[in-house]
Order: structure tokens, then sequence, then C-alpha cells
């Protein structure tokens, strides 16, 4: 869908409202991120102008880097920190900010169903000879992000997860754009500017073959992890996974060099430590 289309769908399901979207402050410093001329002192001060801003900043940066590297305050991270990882912890937010603005169950849901798929991500990359580059964790954390409008007050009927998705998939069928949680997600990350790894893992992560070229191995390494995720929420024996049949394995396995020779060792490496980080991490960010 072009950008026109995409705020069409928004205008359509939102009506007189506006789409969800992080908050001001929050937005203001992603843009200030974004510009490789902003000097790194406007950025701290940025950060430090909103304490609440600046210490769930500080949660999310710290969680995500080594113990030796964990930073105190928001000049701290500005002066010593890459860019990237910056803007990984600021996105990360943002989005964990909108899902949890919500505090109906659906919601809360999909919220614990992103960091889990965040940190299985972050599992995952470990796992390949060739990680690709981005905003991997943020993209993951993106991907499901279209539930937030489905399950809005625009629709007359609730959706249970993913439930009308996977039936209209298996019967080769497209969902209606109002209810296609790719599109939304894809149109509601455009409306806050976000980056294309953002826009792409919500528009394709069910599908990332059709993921443009530069990011593909990063939306395949989001929908294997999404599809793992997915398996955990329902509470599935493993052995009912297929990961090595799906097209995000065989991506990965092309491209970036999958370590792991089989799903079953995969899944013992990651899912433990996985689920207990983003549990922690839910923990902090409530």
């Amino acid at each position: 869908m072009t950008a026109f289309s995409h705020s069409a769908l928004l205008k359509k399901i939102c009506g007189s409202d506006a789409p969800p979207a992080p908050g001001e402050d929050l937005r203001l410093v992603l843009e200030l991120c974004s510009d490789e001329g902003t000097e790194r002192r406007f950025l701290a001060e940025s950060l430090d102008e909103s304490p609440r801003l600046c210490r769930r900043f500080l949660i999310a940066v710290n969680h995500l880097l080594p113990t030796t590297l964990r930073v105190s305050n928001g000049r701290s991270a500005c002066e010593t920190l890459e860019r990237n990882a910056i803007q990984e912890a600021l996105w990360i937010q943002a989005i964990s900010d909108v899902m949890h603005a919500a505090h109906d169950r659906s919601r809360n849901r999909l919220w614990k169903h992103s960091l889990l798929t965040a940190m299985i991500v972050r599992e995952l990359a470990a796992h390949l000879s060739i990680p690709p580059q981005g905003l991997l964790l943020p993209a993951a954390m993106a991907h499901d992000v279209g539930h937030l409008l489905i399950w809005g007050p625009a629709t007359d009927s609730g959706i249970d997860w993913h439930a009308e998705h996977d039936r209209l998939v298996d019967q080769d069928q497209e969902p209606l754009p109002e209810r296609n949680h790719c599109l939304i997600g894809a149109g509601l990350l455009q409306s806050w500017n976000a980056p294309q790894e953002l826009i792409e893992a919500a528009a394709h992560h069910h599908h990332p073959q059709n993921a443009a070229e530069p990011v593909r191995t990063l939306i395949a390494v989001v929908s294997l992890a999404d599809l793992i995720a997915e398996h955990v929420d329902a509470e599935q024996n493993p052995s009912e996974l297929s990961l090595e049949t799906s097209t995000a394995w065989t991506i990965l396995n092309d491209s970036a060099g999958l370590s792991s020779s089989n799903q079953e060792q995969l899944l013992a490496d990651m899912l433990i430590p996985a689920s207990i980080q983003a549990d922690r991490l839910a923990g902090l960010l409530s």
C-alpha cells in the first residue's frame, strides 16, 4: 500500500479519533536521535527534561546492555553509547508505552507477547553467523502493533489473538484491510515516522520473503521469533512446532548462517533465558 492508502486506512478505522502514538516528549527525542546532526549534548538535555521519560529510557537501555556498560543517567548514555543503541532503547520504550497505555486484558497480552518476541530475537541473533544490522529488537516489538486498532473502539466485533488472520490464511484469503493487522501496523508505524525495518516487520512478519531485500534477513528473524512466541503463548508442546519448514528458517539458513541444526536444539538454548528476560523487562516497565 502507498503512504496515502495507509493514511486512508487509519482514517477509516479511527474516524475522528487520533491513532495511538508515543507521547510528544518521546516523539521529539526520537526525531532528534534519528538526525545524525543532533549533538549528543542536546539529545541528553532533551531526555533530562522529562524525568519519567529518562527513567524509562534508562530501564530499557540498561536491560539491553552488558552489565559492564550500564549507565546511570541520560547524559552518560548519550555520551558513551552508539547512537543505534540509544535509538533502539527509545523505540522499545515508545512501542511499549503505546501498548501498555490501554489496560484491557487483550492489549496486555499483546504487550507481553511483543516483549517475549523481542527477547527471543535477542537470543536468536546469537545463533546467527551473520546477525542482521538494524533495529532488530524494536522491529520485534513492533511486529504486531496493528492489533492495537483491531481491538480498538472502531471495530464492531472483537477478534481473538491471531485467530481471524490465521483462519483466513488457512483458506488462502486475505483479511479485509481494516482487519489486517499487518497493513494496519505498517500504517500506524509510518504515521509515527518509524524506521523502515519497523514498518517492514509489521507488514511482512507472516511472509518475510516479501520484505525489502536489505531488511529481509532481519524480518525473517522477527518472523521466526514470532512463531516461537505464539507457541509459548498458546502453551503448546514443542513437538507441535514446525520451524524448520518455515520460510523464515530457510531465509536465515541461506543468508545468516543459522548455527543450530534443528529446532529442538534452538528452543533448548533460547526459551528459558528469553522468557526470564521478557518477564524481567515487563516488571521494570510496568
